[in-house]
């Protein structure tokens, strides 16, 4: 077993060993869809942005704000990133780091005092900006293919964005109890249609559906129209959604429903009590089926059951004592059982194939936190349960037998940042602002 606990990176003495340091940086990192390197960081000249070089850790380009420079990672195409620099709005070329275009908001921009939106299916920038130190009461949209403004909103209160399809961004505006969400044309700026409500709110979700969410109801919306679709009630003190493409499932305290997200019409409904004795949660997976957690009191135990996406059926159940036990899935769709002390890899059964115990670690046992996994790698974060930043190691199991290969001991709280490069992976600490990665 391989222990890697130092951060001094020395010249010349780089290895590409398992779980040794590639390079270290100043600064935090961000990743786009592209999974591309940003580095933000603040200096005493103003701030900047740079594009790091994932096997290097090197700039390839730098860009400077007087005195900031802003960068929101959803603001990125293939060959473009989108920043707002003291008080312009740039483009600047991706590969080369030169600016392709560069338009002023206004000579009364308040610096400090905007950032950028965007949205995958819009050809739009949104900037939100105010001219004092109060709300964001102006909201521009700006042509990504030049940066011309095309309109520019302004209202006495906040204009919060909740989403955009490719002809429409959809606002709101709240006024006291009362909330006016409206469609706007994104060319022209106009207003399409507008509701009005009162105590509810609005979610758009990745497939470009527009939902109203009351405490005990929930309503889909036509983004075109403004026109009710259809209308859902569940028993229960609140209700939430989680969106899929092809179902929205609605939860409540007591229920959960898969809903056909374009006729509102119950694909399956599981109805469940929370009593004195018992505790029961849901969670969605990420190929839609639902994960069920129960909590046992008198019988100090936790059961699961997994049931299938689209009919609800039980998949399989399992039962474990005590009531520190949780079922994780990472982000390539495997499922764990996770104690603070062990973590078991589940195959399609829910049976644990293999069991990782966390060992000894200076005198003593620390906890499982998170659990990153993808095809080709796995890791797990280890941090002692004291304190209110406890330091964080990483771990590298092996998939195929849960043995652990190597431990990064970092000292501190750590941010896993990327996995999706074979040859790296890239972290950031949390407390001392550096940024680091380490050959897998």
């Amino acid at each position: 077993m391989q222990f890697t606990t130092g951060l001094v990176l020395l010249a010349g003495l780089i290895t590409s060993a398992s779980g040794d340091l590639a390079w270290q940086i100043e600064g935090q990192l961000s990743e786009d869809a592209w999974h591309r390197l940003y580095q933000w960081k603040i200096e005493d000249t103003g701030s900047q942005l740079a594009r790091i070089n994932i096997h290097t850790g090197d700039a390839l380009w730098t860009v400077r704000g007087q005195p900031f420079v802003d960068f929101n990672r959803d603001c990125v195409d293939d060959d473009k990133v989108y920043v707002l620099n003291k008080d312009s709005v740039q483009a600047i070329d991706v590969a080369q780091g030169s600016v392709v275009w560069s338009s002023q908001v206004r000579a009364d921009f308040l610096q400090s005092a905007g950032y950028l939106i965007c949205y995958p299916m819009s050809e739009q920038i949104f900037l939100s900006y105010s001219l004092d130190q109060g709300d964001h009461h102006n909201l521009a949209a700006l042509r990504k293919g030049d940066g011309a403004t095309l309109w520019t909103q302004t209202s006495p209160r906040t204009i919060q964005t909740l989403g955009a399809d490719s002809e429409r961004v959809y606002v709101s505006v709240i006024e006291g109890s009362q909330t006016l969400t409206q469609a706007l044309d994104q060319t022209q700026g106009q207003t399409l249609w507008t509701r009005t409500d009162t105590d509810i709110f609005y979610q758009f979700d990745a497939w470009q559906r527009l939902l109203r969410v009351d405490q005990d109801e929930i309503q889909r919306v036509d983004g075109r129209s403004g026109q009710e679709m259809w209308r859902l009630s569940l028993p229960g003190s609140y209700l939430s959604t989680h969106s899929r493409e092809a179902a929205i499932y609605v939860q409540s305290d007591q229920a959960i429903a898969r809903i056909n997200p374009d006729t509102g019409a119950h694909e399956w409904d599981y109805h469940f009590e929370r009593t004195p004795e018992s505790f029961t949660s849901l969670e969605i997976l990420a190929n839609g089926d639902v994960l069920v957690r129960e909590i046992r009191d008198p019988l100090q135990q936790t059961h699961f059951e997994l049931r299938e996406a689209a009919n609800g059926t039980v998949l399989w159940d399992r039962t474990v004592q005590g009531q520190n036990t949780v079922i994780t899935e990472d982000r390539a769709g495997h499922l764990f059982e996770q104690t603070p002390g062990s973590l078991s890899l589940l195959n399609e059964k829910g049976q644990a194939l293999w069991t990782f115990k966390v060992p000894q670690m200076k005198g003593s046992t620390p906890r499982i936190g998170t659990v990153h996994g993808t095809e080709q790698h796995l890791f797990i974060t280890l941090f002692e349960s004291k304190g209110k930043y406890p330091p964080m190691t990483l771990a590298a199991l092996d998939w195929k037998t849960g043995a652990m290969k190597w431990l990064h001991q970092a000292g501190e709280p750590l941010t896993l940042m990327s996995m999706e490069r074979p040859a790296l992976i890239v972290l950031n600490h949390m407390l001392s602002g550096r940024s680091f990665a380490l050959y897998p």
